[in-house]
């Protein structure tokens, strides 16, 4: 068995482990009274603004940035993005990230890709951290500000943890090849400044456009997700759910599950409990969100089985 293989079946494990434990806590009479109730028509108008935002948004970003611009290269980046999202499904987390710029690369160069990966993907991050950081601040209620201090010391508990198992054994040794890798990296990221300047994407005008269209991008992330909450009539103050959809996106983020299935419903029941929405509400809303997802993900992979029924 490969070690990939091997990874795969763990992550996969895990999180049926952590779903199975949440689930056997629900109440399954309550989680039928809230599938009765369900909006169809808003669950497609949040699936409708999810496309525009996170699709649409994202491909026509990454179009202002390539230049010169080619025949058809907005459909192109539109394509690419669509089946990025059926690869963020079934590969590993590591793996997309890198097929995506390998994308990129097919429309120009291989270090402007790598450019606009990075630029593209730092500016969304930033503003969705800063949004997370003023509207948990501005939430009423104080839950938000009370998880927030506990996910500070997390991280630093982590990051301690971290540093103290890489520098523990063989101290000189390691800093020694650090320093070397560092030296090559250095050199790297000069060629990409070369490249990134001779992009232009330090002029205000690629900064305004960049923001703007990644702000765009967020508001229709968080519009989608807060008709969904609508959809299941759950109450949540609007400050509470930006801040929530954030801490959430990033915990799916870490590597350890498939797609972030099980760590994405952990979240959403542990942070929903602090304004008191029952666990069946929150595991729903979580399978909605994820719902959406695999509908966009499907569109995509129906995209690539026709691409490749063509190189056949």
């Amino acid at each position: 068995m490969t070690k990939n293989r091997l990874s795969f079946i763990l992550k996969a494990l895990f999180s049926i482990l952590i779903l199975c434990f949440i689930t056997s806590y629900l109440d399954l009479s309550q989680v039928k009274n809230i599938l009765k109730q369900i909006s169809t028509e808003q669950i497609i108008y949040a699936f409708t603004i999810n496309i525009i935002g996170t699709i649409l948004c994202k491909s026509f970003l990454v179009y202002l940035l390539i230049s010169p611009k080619k025949k058809k290269l907005l459909i192109n980046l539109v394509t690419i993005n669509l089946c990025m999202r059926f690869y963020s499904v079934i590969l590993p987390r590591g793996a997309v990230p890198v097929l995506r710029w390998y994308r990129y690369s097919q429309v120009c160069n291989a270090k402007k890709a790598f450019v606009i990966l990075s630029f593209e993907a730092t500016i969304y991050l930033l503003m969705s951290l800063m949004a997370a950081f003023i509207f948990i601040h501005l939430d009423d209620t104080g839950n938000g500000i009370q998880y927030l201090n506990f996910l500070y010391i997390m991280i630093f508990s982590t990051l301690i943890a971290v540093i103290i198992l890489k520098w523990s054994v063989g101290y000189l040794k390691r800093f020694t090849t650090l320093v070397n890798k560092l030296n090559s990296l250095s050199l790297k990221l000069n060629e990409y400044i070369v490249t990134a300047k001779s992009m232009n994407l330090n002029s205000p005008k690629v900064l305004l456009s960049t923001f703007s269209l990644s702000f765009i991008s967020f508001i229709f992330f968080i519009l989608s997700s807060y008709i969904l909450l609508n959809a299941l009539n759950i109450s949540l103050p609007l400050s509470a759910l930006i801040w929530i959809r954030v801490v959430v996106m990033l915990i799916a983020m870490i590597p350890i599950t498939i797609g972030g299935l099980g760590l994405r419903e952990a979240g959403f029941v542990s942070l929903f409990a602090l304004y008191a929405i029952q666990p069946e509400e929150a595991i729903i809303y979580s399978f909605a969100t994820y719902g959406i997802q695999l509908i966009i993900a499907s569109i995509g992979g129906i995209i690539e089985l026709f691409k490749w029924s063509k190189n056949v």
